[in-house]
């Protein structure tokens, strides 16, 4: 959600399907889904398969190009998207 409309933005939708790539699921409740949290994630895939999910994640997902990118452009205060 972007917080106002009730809609998705296209960034949250790049992030799920993330998510999605690591294991998790989507479908459209966060109450209903499972795999819905880096929890059940671990206990889906097991421990090692989600720190190498996560791992992979986090060295990959937000890089000091993006920063770069986003400095070059003018972006001075960029919105970090909640999860339900």
């Amino acid at each position: 959600m972007d917080g106002s409309s009730g809609t998705r933005s296209p960034f949250t939708r790049a992030d799920l399907q993330e998510w999605k790539s690591m294991g998790g699921a989507d479908c459209g409740s966060c109450q209903a889904c499972s795999p819905s949290s880096e929890f059940d994630l671990v206990k889906l895939i097991g421990q090692d398969k989600a720190d190498a999910a996560f791992k992979t994640h986090w060295q990959t997902w937000f890089t000091q190009a993006d920063v770069d990118t986003m400095k070059a452009n003018g972006l001075s205060a960029p919105l970090s998207p909640r999860s339900c």
